[in-house]
Order: structure tokens, then C-alpha cells, then sequence
């Protein structure tokens, strides 16, 4: 059965100065195109130790790599521990090429959600609850001499609490050297519509089992869930509050590609024609197109084209007609039967004005102006035959 994933993860600082929690939320490339296959993890830096928020970081992004990388694989719990030995060692190199990160280390939980599946591997004290049908359990187990002591106290085994030791203690983390304790089942949990899951660091152990459950019913979406188990971790106001990280898994029904589907548009000129303007599946009929094809077939842009191009022709030659004479008022016009030697110098033969008229004895100097600059020799008009 294929399921869909809803998810979402958030952290607080606590009562601490900084942050040592990491987590990654992505989604994995099934061989199935339809598979919905979810990758989470969660890191806690070992608090009190150098460098607790480098290891949960490089850990993280280590373990997130490799699976990428590696995904599909045949056996999910396999690819789960290699990935870890893979960042512990990533761990132990750090330390081994910088000596001031010696003694860093951090827990780690993991968790591939592959369709109706779950697999996972912890070390350390972190926390992967599983919530269904009204129901809270813890899934992994607890490396913490608290949870050693709880193990074998449920076994009808009561060992007496060393002193010294706290029940926070950690038995087996990522520290560069040979884990102790691994928690990976070969065999995954089903999980069914409407189960919740939480992957959380041990900062969550300030709310009881029963203030977590009671957070987490209903139909909240995820996010809201995280931001709820936050709020209420911070509520307690516990005064060496633990840093403290939440993923929130939701599991829903798959979305079927029939059901995403758009149902296919059905004519119905009826309920169209009600809406002024609304566009109609339904084509115009025959006659209807033609008579509004001839309503546009007549351009005015030939017409207004043809007007332009006279009166553009009409002033060029009215402008060709005439020159400028330098000294004079007005334009002078040149005679049209001048030889073309002279019109090829650009000097008029007969030039007719009023000014001629009025006074045909004045000479009328003037100067031509160069291209570079300045004025050319001065010159004068003379009439033809004079």
C-alpha cells in the first residue's frame, strides 16, 4: 500500500547557549516513480564535551549523503548502518586531523519511510514515538544508563543504581571510536493511515509520556504539532532545559493519479450563454463566422498609406525647387532651364526675386560657410547679362 508523507521539523535552545541539535528532512528517488520514500535524522551533540554541535552537524550530513547516494537498495536496514559507520568515521577523521575536537561526539536517530513501511536506526538517547489509534509507544531503544536500568527492571531484573553514575549517562554514541549498542530491526514497522510519528532528542524528556500523547491528538497538520511540543517544553520553564529538536511524520492516504486528474470539460452552451462575455466551448456556427469575417474585411491602412506617401512626395519636390541664398530674405527660385554645366556647380544661371527688381544696380555681398569652419572668400550675385 502506498501512503503520503506530511512533515515538519522545528528546535529550541533551551535554557543553553547554543545550539547542539542537527536535523535533515528530505525526500529519496524510489525505483517506483510512485513511491513516496521520506529520509529523517536527528543528532544531539554530547553537551558538557568540545564541539557537541560539530559532530551532530557532520554526522548529519554525512549520514544524509550516503543514503542519498545509495538509495535504492535492496536491504534499507543495511544501507541504515553503513551510513552510520560511515559518520562515525567522519567523526574520527575530524578528530584525528584536529586535535581540539577530541572527545566530540553526538547520538544519532534515523528513519526511511518507504510507502507503508518504516525503518530506522538509533544510538544514544533520542526518541522515535510511534502514535496510533489513540496510542503512544517508543520504538527504539534507549542507550542511556537510565534506560539500561529500565530495561532490566521491566525484565524482573533490579539492579541497584551505581553511585557516580546518572541516569543520563550515555552507554553508546558517535564518537569516532567502535559503537557499543545499535539499534536497526531487519524487519520494518507497518504503519496504517492516521498514525503519527515523532523523532525527537532527548530535550523532550521534560514533558511525560502523557502530556506528549495529549499534544498530539487530533488532526492538527504537522507543523502545528511540532510548534505545540515546543511551546510546552518552554512552558515547563525547567531550569536546565536540554536543547530540544521535533520531526513530525504524518501518515495519509496516497493521492491516486485517476483522482488528480481534471474531469473532462463537458459543452454546455446553456450555462455558458448565462455568463455575459464568458467564453464558450461550443464553436459559432458557420454562418455566423463569415458574416463577422466580412464585417473585418475591409483595411483602411492601404488607403491611409497611399494619402501619406503623396504629400510626403509632394513637399520633397517643392523643397528641391528652392534654395537659400545667403544675404537675401527670402528663398530664390532656380530656373529650370539653366545649362547643366551651371547646375552642376550648384550655381543658378538666371535668379528672379523681388529684391532684383527693387534693386538691380545693389550688389549684395556674402560669404559662404565652410564644413571645418569659418567663412569662404566674400562674393557677390551677378545678373545674368550685366
Amino acid at each position: 500500500m502506498s501512503l503520503k508523507f506530511e512533515v515538519s521539523g522545528a528546535q529550541i535552545d533551551g535554557a543553553r547557549d547554543y545550539q547542539e541539535d542537527s536535523y535533515h528532512i528530505s525526500r529519496l528517488k524510489g525505483s517506483n516513480t510512485e513511491d513516496q520514500v521520506l529520509l529523517t535524522i536527528v543528532a544531539d551533540g554530547m553537551g558538557g564535551h568540545a564541539a557537541g554541535n560539530v559532530a551532530s552537524n557532520l554526522a548529519v550530513q554525512t549520514f544524509s549523503k550516503y543514503v542519498t547516494a545509495h538509495y535504492p537498495a535492496e536491504e534499507i536496514h543495511s544501507l541504515l548502518k553503513q551510513a552510520l559507520t560511515e559518520a562515525n568515521k567522519a567523526i574520527e577523521t575530524s578528530i584525528r586531523e584536529t586535535t581540539a575536537l577530541k572527545g566530540m561526539g553526538c547520538t544519532l536517530i534515523a528513519a526511511i519511510c518507504v510507502n507503508s513501511k518504516l525503518y530506522w536506526i538509533s544510538v544514544g538517547d533520542s526518541h522515535l514515538f510511534h502514535i496510533s489509534k489513540g496510542a503512544l509507544y517508543k520504538k527504539n531503544a534507549d542507550h542511556s544508563y537510565g534506560g539500561y536500568l529500565d530495561r532490566m527492571a521491566a525484565e524482573g531484573n533490579e539492579v541497584n543504581e551505581q553511585n557516580g553514575y546518572s541516569r543520563h549517562m550515555l552507554l553508546s554514541a558517535l564518537t569516532g571510536e567502535p559503537i557499543p549498542a545499535i539499534d536497526c530491526p531487519e524487519e520494518p514497522l507497518t504503519l496504517q493511515v492516521g498514525d503519527r510519528l515523532l523523532l525527537c532528542s532527548d530535550g523532550i524528556d521534560t514533558l511525560d509520556r502523557e502530556v506528549i500523547l495529549a499534544n498530539t491528538s487530533g488532526t492538527h497538520a504537522a507543523k502545528k504539532i511540532a510548534e505545540k511540543l515546543l511551546a510546552e517544553v518552554l512552558a515547563a520553564q525547567a531550569p536546565r532545559q536540554d536543547n530540544t529538536t521535533v520531526i513530525v511524520i504524518d501518515v495519509n492516504n496516497s493521492i491516486e493519479k485517476e483522482q488528480t486528474k481534471p474531469e473532462p470539460l463537458t459543452p454546455r452552451r446553456k450555462q455558458y450563454s448565462e455568463l455575459p462575455g464568458a467564453f464558450s466551448t461550443v464553436p459559432p456556427k458557420p454562418s455566423v463566422y463569415a458574416k463577422e469575417t466580412r464585417k473585418r474585411k475591409f483595411n483602411w491602412s492601404i488607403p491611409f498609406l497611399l494619402v501619406s506617401l503623396i504629400i510626403v512626395s509632394g513637399v520633397w519636390y517643392l523643397n528641391q525647387k528652392q534654395v537659400v541664398v545667403p544675404g537675401l530674405d527670402k528663398a530664390v527660385t532656380i530656373s529650370s532651364e539653366s545649362d547643366s554645366s551651371s547646375t552642376d556647380r550648384g550655381v543658378p544661371e538666371t535668379v528672379s526675386t523681388d529684391h532684383e527688381h527693387q534693386q538691380k544696380s545693389e550688389i549684395i555681398p556674402f560669404h559662404d560657410q565652410l564644413s571645418k569652419g569659418g567663412n569662404a572668400p566674400e562674393m557677390v550675385w551677378i545678373t545674368a547679362g550685366s
